[in-house]
């Protein structure tokens, strides 16, 4: 966390405008032809990652859990997608955040963002596998579940290979890309965000 003005207005506005980017960020969620329909791609953790390296991973959660509950006002998943999302994002934010914030070097940001995506991947499995995706099918059956992801890998059909093959690789994708367009753009950012 920042030391110097980790609760200024001026933070606290940072990442009140972070958290409005990241709502309509969630907004524009699309579909990816490699993925299941029901695993929509969005930037939308760019902004907390970027909040969680800026001013500490407090500040990531905090745009992470705004976003989540903005994003239910529209919900066709019951708040389980948006748990999920919830969950994984928070998994990247704060590992990244907290080693980045012992040293805060480009080698230290690279390392964090490694250690949230190991973090993120083994715990949204694990969270899929035990809670989110059986929960899932009180809304939608498994044999539905199942078939939208035996279109994109025909010989995946079960929750377990669903988990392997979709939810997964999915996961470290999306975080990858995040991890990356963060890499790119929090050094621009920096001056703005701490009035350096």
């Amino acid at each position: 966390m920042d030391d110097k003005s980790s609760t200024n207005p001026r933070t606290i506005t940072a990442t009140a405008i972070l958290a409005a980017i990241a709502s309509v960020l969630m907004y524009l969620d699309f579909s990816l032809p490699f993925f299941p329909s029901f695993l929509t791609f969005d930037f939308s953790d760019l902004p907390a990652l970027i909040a969680s390296f800026a001013y500490g991973p407090f500040y990531g959660v905090a745009i992470d859990l705004i976003k989540s509950l903005l994003h239910l006002v529209r919900t066709h998943t019951g708040g389980i997608g948006e748990l999920a999302r919830f969950i994984s994002g928070i998994c990247l934010v704060i590992p990244s955040g907290i080693i980045y914030a012992r040293n805060r070097t480009r080698r230290r940001a690279v390392v964090g963002m490694a250690a949230g995506l190991a973090v993120m991947t083994v715990i949204s499995a694990t969270v899929n596998t035990f809670v989110l995706v059986p929960f899932y099918t009180n809304i939608m059956p498994t044999e539905a579940i199942i078939a939208m992801i035996t279109e994109i890998i025909p010989a995946a059909d079960t929750l377990a290979e669903l988990i392997a093959f979709g939810i997964v690789p999915y996961n470290i994708f999306k975080g990858i890309i995040v991890c990356l367009l963060s890499y790119v753009l929090y050094k621009r950012l920096s001056r703005i965000l701490h009035d350096r």
